[in-house]
């Protein structure tokens, strides 16, 4: 099916490549990993006639270059305006840091022409010099364009003037140390929106129109623009470089080692409903296993070769790892294929970069329930493939004339210049190819090349007529040009195409359309909710949003849904009804979690429909007996008590609880488990909780009564301990004989994950007791409950001085709270507290770090014992990292990281901070409750974020409850590891990462 492909260039007409088979390449990799390491030198650039050569290409298809340096340089991202012309993003800045001072330079925004219609660009315009730029989109008359820390707006490009007048859009977008976190791929979506990728790097995001606007975080999660308003919302999001986008709007992402990402829900509406925690929206749809191979036909640059080596990759039974080479580690600018030119069975592929691998990866979906899968869908070969090591596709366009375009960044380093070993960086010069970049056209070998068609000239009903057109390209510059020019030309037209259009993806355009030109009525909706068409039916249900709560015809609609044939449909339902609080929400919820119980999405989605109700609902479900004997629903009652609790309504809360007392009569048990599970989710000081005149009080006296005899109760099953002592945090500490249970808790003689559970739960208190009872109990605790304890004691002013009180009179030696935890502490600290801690902590002032560096180098080359490196991990690693299935995953996973340099994984180590990515950064929150938290933000959602603490438990606090999220600035892996690991240790520790698995 595949052979070596004919290309094509402008001033050549056709090469015929050879073949160099993966055989060879293997050899010449093993060659390679034998010789010493600067046996062979580097390969260079090849012209672009030359680089066409190296491609090898499906048989169906033919590459041609459609632009070369010098009219692109470090292309990183494209797109066509109405015209057919090309603007370009250039990206010099990508590892600038390494560069030489005299190849640094900003980055450039171009326009490029093809003027003769041969399908090559010749005439090049720079619209501006601007830093960072990744991403770019044809916008009005002019571009937008990123530019971290801006969106900006470049109007009239033919103007000489435009870089006077470019407009700040939005601010505060973030950036990361090298570069390649930050926000990009800008796209015209469905519903006649922007939508763009926020990376890793995040921000805190502001229109300048509005400085009096509170900045919106961007932490994993995607924006979306309003191009008439320019007003912004923040969706769901993730990944790192690359959107993609298919007919329904369905996102698609990718990040270095996970290609194939699918965003699962819209966490807009879970925006809507704050008192709950969904599950992150971002799923991994890749059916190939991790680490699968991948058909690199370039030779292996010799400082991989050379980290690979450095890194000890070569075990018996991981023959991935062991590769230089061969695997998704830069995975970049996941596309759909959405043009006419590729034959059917293309049409929605996915085509993803492999930019260290020079390669292009192609995958087929199949539908799932709720999601996708994605398949290889070229079996022993890749789509694209070169044997140049330069040829860096990073990201991918539909054209307008259905060709697939590709972005070469062509440069010789892609990776971090921190992944390459110093040694090689002494001979590489980082900035290599910064002045080349190469834009290729992918089409089928029986399409000939044609002149790129311009839509500036159509009227408003050729544009309607072009919604019907199958190039992506045709359809959304059409609707784009109808939304610009809002003609009401275009509103009977639109209205006609979104009932009588043959194809549902056509309708889908007109009904969007229609929602652009303020002309969408219910009518309208009415007639798409009745489709016979699964996909418009969906839609229906979200353009329908804003007239159901006035419209009886659409509520009865919307009712009968609950019985839809189609899985996405009913999921939409679900999600739909949050837009309405009348009780006809009701039954089609319940309909839908009996029939879904263990459906995640269907779970989240009912859960943001029940802003409020939800007291209601938990009625309705425990007074069906069909509910409460299915023990797959009992998890889910169990969530929407909590949630009943956590927001807190007065009168759902009291109708939860009758409900619930109706139901002790037949389940006792779980009546109790749902009443402990409501009232210890409510704010420690609701009213509800001193309601002398109700049935509460008598209640929670039953409740905190049960759960001292079961906390305290040895025979009784660990779990069910556990959750005893959480629902002990209800009410005041004072009360009842709650101080006493919990200094029983906290003895020896219970087991460890008792007292740890029990120091965690007083942290819900205020009480100036819970400090007595922490270090009352201090000497008898073991190390891992101290670290509890001393989070717990950290959480609040009063609580942090009895401690540095008790360390001031050496009641708890100075010696026993960890060095790491002070340091951390030492960021966030007024200058008297620092003060103190510097007093009380002085044993524990750190080194010069690169004067430790300096003096640990003589553990890379040192000999080092595995074994004893495993205990090493073990004991300073394992609560962060995970390696060889050992340890947590919360920092970097070492089977990925171990292929840094040793000298870059010391520096790691000795300093964290130095070059820390965003994600591994510590943080500071402070609740409503005035309680104080410092840790590793791990994930994050619309509603909620999970923090690792130094003690290795992950704290989950809803963003309701957070009154400030402070970064620490300096990394979660602390200084200060020399203290832990000596020099002889480091050896040992290198030479267990070094070794073969057991």
């Amino acid at each position: 099916m595949f052979r070596t492909g004919t290309c094509r260039h402008h001033t050549q007409s056709a090469w015929t490549t050879g073949a160099i088979t993966l055989v060879v390449v293997a050899v010449l990799e093993t060659l390679l990993v034998a010789a010493a390491p600067n046996a062979e030198p580097s390969a260079g650039p090849l012209a672009p006639a030359a680089a066409l050569q190296s491609f090898q290409l499906h048989a169906d298809f033919r590459i041609e270059l459609a632009a070369a340096e010098p009219l692109v340089e470090d292309p990183v991202a494209i797109a066509f305006d109405s015209a057919g012309n090309l603007f370009v993003a250039e990206y010099p800045e990508f590892n600038q840091y390494r560069f030489p001072p005299a190849r640094r330079r900003m980055g450039r925004i171009k326009r490029l022409r093809d003027k003769n219609g041969d399908g090559t660009f010749d005439e090049v315009t720079v619209i501006a010099e601007v830093p960072f730029p990744t991403g770019v989109i044809a916008h009005r008359d002019g571009v937008l364009v990123a530019a971290a820390p801006d969106l900006l707006y470049f109007p009239h490009p033919e103007n000489d003037e435009t870089e006077d007048k470019k407009q700040v859009v939005l601010t505060g977008f973030g950036r990361d140390f090298a570069g390649g976190g930050i926000f990009n791929s800008l796209r015209w979506g469905l519903d006649n929106h922007i939508h763009m990728a926020t990376g890793f790097a995040g921000g805190a995001v502001r229109s300048p129109k509005h400085p009096e606007d509170k900045a919106v975080s961007l932490r994993q999660r995607g924006l979306i623009l309003d191009p008439r308003t320019w007003s912004f919302a923040t969706t769901s999001g993730g990944g790192q470089f690359g959107l993609g986008m298919d007919d329904d709007g369905n996102k698609f992402l990718c990040s270095n080692v996970r290609p194939l990402q699918f965003l699962s829900y819209d966490d807009r509406y879970i925006q809507a409903n704050p008192f709950f925690s969904p599950p992150l929206p971002a799923t991994n749809i890749n059916a190939e296993p991790a680490l699968t191979p991948l058909f690199r036909l370039s030779p292996l640059e010799p400082w991989r070769v050379l980290r690979s080596r450095i890194a000890g990759s070569q075990r018996r039974n991981d023959p991935e790892a062991a590769r230089s080479g061969g695997v998704f580690t830069s995975a970049s600018g996941i596309t759909v294929y959405r043009g006419d030119a590729f034959p059917n069975k293309f049409y929605g592929n996915l085509f993803v970069g492999e930019v260290a691998n020079n390669l292009v990866y192609r995958a087929r979906l199949e539908s799932t329930d709720f999601g996708w899968r994605a398949y290889r869908a070229d079996k022993g070969t890749e789509f694209l493939a070169s044997r140049d090591p330069w040829f860096r596709p990073v990201q991918f366009a539909n054209g307008p004339d259905g060709a697939l375009y590709v972005v070469d960044m062509y440069r010789e380093l892609i990776e971090g210049a921190a992944f390459v070993p110093e040694s090689s960086l002494q001979d590489l010069d980082a900035s290599r190819g910064t002045s080349r970049g190469r834009i290729y056209r992918i089409l089928p070998r029986n399409k000939s090349t044609k002149p790129l068609p311009s839509l500036t000239s159509h009227n408003t009903a050729q544009l309607v007529k072009l919604l019907s057109h199958r190039n992506v390209w045709h359809r959304e510059t059409a609707a784009r040009l109808l939304v610009e020019r809002q003609d009401r030309r275009a509103r009977p037209l639109l209205a006609d195409l979104a009932q009588n259009a043959k194809s549902p993806t056509t309708r889908l355009h007109a009904l969007y359309g229609l929602q652009s030109q303020n002309f969408l009525n219910e009518q309208h909706v009415a007639v798409a909710l009745r489709d016979s068409s699964p996909r418009v039916r969906k839609h229906a249900l979200l353009l329908g949003e804003s007239h159901l709560p006035k419209s009886l015809e659409l509520q009865e609609l919307v009712q009968t849904m609950a019985d839809d044939p189609s899985s996405r449909v009913r999921l939409q339902l679900a999600f739909t009804l949050g837009s309405s609080s009348s009780s006809f929400r009701f039954n089609p919820l319940k309909r839908l979690l009996k029939e879904n119980p263990e459906a995640p999405l269907v779970i989240t989605a009912v859960q943001s429909a029940l802003r409020h109700g939800v007291g209601s609902m938990l009625s309705q479900l425990t007074g069906d007996s069909d509910v409460v004997r299915d023990p797959q629903l009992h998890p889910v009652l169990h969530k929407l008590a909590s949630q009943a609790g956590a927001q807190g309504e007065e009168s759902e809360i009291a109708t939860a609880l009758e409900a619930l007392a109706l139901l002790e009569t037949s389940k006792p048990a779980l009546s109790r488990q749902l009443q402990q599970r409501l009232l210890s989710s409510l704010p420690p000081d609701h009213n509800i909780l001193k309601n002398t005149t109700s049935d509460i009080p008598q209640l929670l006296a039953m409740l905190l009564e049960q759960a001292q005899l079961t906390a305290l109760n040895s025979a009784t099953n660990l779990d069910l301990r556990l959750e005893a002592i959480r629902t002990l945090a209800i009410g005041d500490l004072e009360k009842g004989n709650k101080s006493a249970v919990f200094e029983q808790l906290l003895t020896p003689e219970q087991p460890i994950e008792i007292q740890a559970t029990a120091a965690v739960t007083l942290a819900r208190f205020k009480d100036k007791t819970v400090s007595t009872l922490l270090l009352d109990a201090w000497p008898r605790m073991t190390p891992r409950v101290r670290r509890t304890a001393v989070e717990t004691l950290f959480s609040r002013p009063h609580w942090l001085q009895a401690l540095l009180a008790a360390v001031q009179t050496n009641t708890v030696a100075a010696s026993e709270i960890d060095p790491a935890r002070i340091r951390l502490l030492l960021t966030q600290a007024t200058p008297p507290l620092t003060a103190q801690l510097h007093q009380l902590f002085s044993h524990q002032q750190l080194e010069n770090r690169q004067q430790v560096i300096d003096r640990y180098q003589t553990a890379i080359e040192r000999k080092g014992n595995p074994v004893s490196g495993q205990l090493v991990f073990k004991r300073s690693c394992a609560s962060c990292h995970r390696f060889q299935g050992q340890g947590n995953e919360v920092g970097p996973d070492l089977e990925t990281i171990q292929q840094r340099p040793a000298e870059t994984l010391l520096v790691d180590i000795l300093d964290p901070s130095r070059a820390m990515k965003p994600q591994y950064q510590s943080y500071t929150v402070q609740t409503t409750q005035g309680q104080l938290f410092t840790g590793m933000v791990v994930n994050e959602t619309a509603n909620a974020l999970k923090m690792q603490q130094a003690d290795g438990r992950r704290l989950e606090i809803l963003r309701i409850d957070i009154e400030s999220l402070k970064s620490t600035g300096v990394s979660y892996m602390a200084d200060g590891l020399e203290q832990q690991i000596s020099i002889k240790a480091m050896a040992d520790l290198f030479a267990f990462l070094r070794s073969q698995q057991p």
